[in-house]
């Protein structure tokens, strides 16, 4: 059977489509070796196998994730929620996460989410095209809770926290024991009034003239945050107030990490 004689329209137009077929294999291939744990983009990073293994309860989706199954259902994989957040704290699982592949997550231990909340939005949530990630107040989000290991954590240990080369360094005579590292990067902020008490120094010297039954009505607001210490400086976590974004735990200088968030989500596969 005798051929028609190509074009040169043809001949143009079958050169551009194996262009682009080449273009979008190499495309692929660049996307298959992130997924295998090669060095990520911002943002765009896939997150290796051997860094949520370790996990116990499972990994972390960003803030404003739908429940599991109907969050897998209208994620569309478009990545635009990582290309958006501006610590890079958003990653996306791989292939052998089956069907929450492309999907994604926060894993504290690479980089843990800060809820933007420096920001007038979160922009994850902002960026997302299919209402995967929801709108959500700051206190309303549910992405874990942290846990601390009294066992390891320096201040509930009164281990020194810089040692004595370090303190020697700072020019300092003996080594510092205060972290509280946790404590300090925690974003949440939570304002609670309280009521002072009629023999505080606070409420005598407001004011000579402040009658007793006025002292005992008086209060204050004060800022509180989800990991509170004691005098001592030991870290505990007010659970009704953490809402698992992780900064403490990315934060923590225990090479095992003393504070960890756990969740009881537990990601299709």
């Amino acid at each position: 059977m005798k051929r028609d004689p190509l074009t040169r329209r043809d001949f143009l137009a079958r050169s551009a489509a194996s262009v682009a077929v080449g273009a979008g294999g190499l495309g692929l291939i660049g996307w298959l070796h992130s997924c295998s744990g090669g060095t990520p983009a911002r943002g765009k990073g896939f997150v290796p196998e051997q860094l949520v293994s370790g996990y116990t309860s499972g990994i972390l989706r960003p803030p404003g994730a739908l429940e599991e199954h109907p969050f897998v259902s209208r994620c569309i994989k478009c990545m635009k929620c990582g290309q958006a957040c501006p610590l890079a704290a958003v990653r996306f699982l791989g292939v052998q996460w089956g069907r929450s592949f492309g999907t994604p997550v926060v894993v504290p231990g690479i980089r843990a989410c800060d809820l933007c909340v420096r920001r007038d939005r979160k922009e994850c949530i902002t960026a997302c095209p299919t209402g995967a990630l929801q709108e959500i107040a700051l206190n309303d989000v549910a992405m874990g809770k942290a846990e601390v290991d009294k066992d390891i954590c320096f201040e509930h240990q009164n281990v020194a926290f810089y040692g004595e080369a370090e303190a020697k360094e700072r020019n300092k005579n003996k080594p510092e024991r205060v972290c509280a590292i946790c404590h300090k990067y925690c974003p949440v902020r939570v304002e609670t009034e309280i009521k002072l008490s009629p023999t505080s120094n606070r409420v005598r010297f407001k004011s000579p003239f402040v009658s007793k039954k006025e002292r005992e009505t008086l209060t204050k607001i004060v800022t509180q945050r989800a990991i509170e210490v004691d005098d001592h400086d030991r870290p505990t976590v007010v659970e009704d107030r953490c809402v698992g974004c992780g900064r403490c735990e990315e934060k923590c200088p225990q090479p095992d990490k003393a504070i960890r968030v756990e969740t009881k989500r537990e990601i299709l596969v």
